[in-house]
């Protein structure tokens, strides 16, 4: 596989519920959650929506918030409009990241094959994805809207000071 296709960069049809969903992250009054981080994650601020399964003891991905509908219209309008097939989504998170001293450390969300989305819903400064296979790896520098699609190892670069990076992370097969 070359490295133009280890990211695949889809379109972003742009919706109405698409455009209600960001307004709503990027407001003042979305609930936010911090996570402290540790040894090798640097903090960030996350939302889960669906939870990856075996979270908690579940064999099961479970919703834990009141946006999953709206993630789910967002999701299945982004798959329709590139002509993706989905099976199962695994997992849906919202992240906010800061400025941090390290990266996110390279890992796959899953211990089994899945495909990861990003949506990245603000514009920013760095913060770029980068995505790896063997000695081989690429990066894609963000700007608003873009939806990226990959698989396998990645990590994320956190953005300059004084930004935060605003993403839509699913998982599915």
């Amino acid at each position: 596989m070359g490295q133009r296709r280890m990211i695949h960069k889809l379109l972003n049809p742009n919706t109405s519920a698409y455009r209600m969903l960001k307004e709503q992250v990027l407001g003042n009054k979305f609930p936010w959650f911090y996570y402290a981080g540790d040894d090798a994650t640097p903090p960030y601020y996350g939302h889960t929506v669906l939870t990856r399964p075996g979270f908690d003891g579940m064999l099961m991905s479970t919703s834990s918030s009141e946006y999953l509908h709206h993630c789910n219209e967002v999701l299945s309008e982004i798959f329709k409009h590139n002509k993706i097939e989905v099976n199962v989504v695994h997992r849906i998170n919202l992240n906010c990241t800061h400025w941090a001293a390290k990266n996110s450390p390279i890992h796959a969300d899953h211990d089994f094959p899945h495909q990861n989305l990003i949506v990245y819903l603000n514009e920013f400064d760095g913060g770029r994805t980068t995505v790896y296979k063997g000695d081989v790896s690429i990066s894609h520098k963000p700007h608003e809207d873009d939806i990226i699609m990959f698989s396998g190892l990645h990590n994320v670069v956190p953005p300059h000071p004084s930004y935060r990076r605003i993403v839509l992370v699913a998982t599915f097969t």
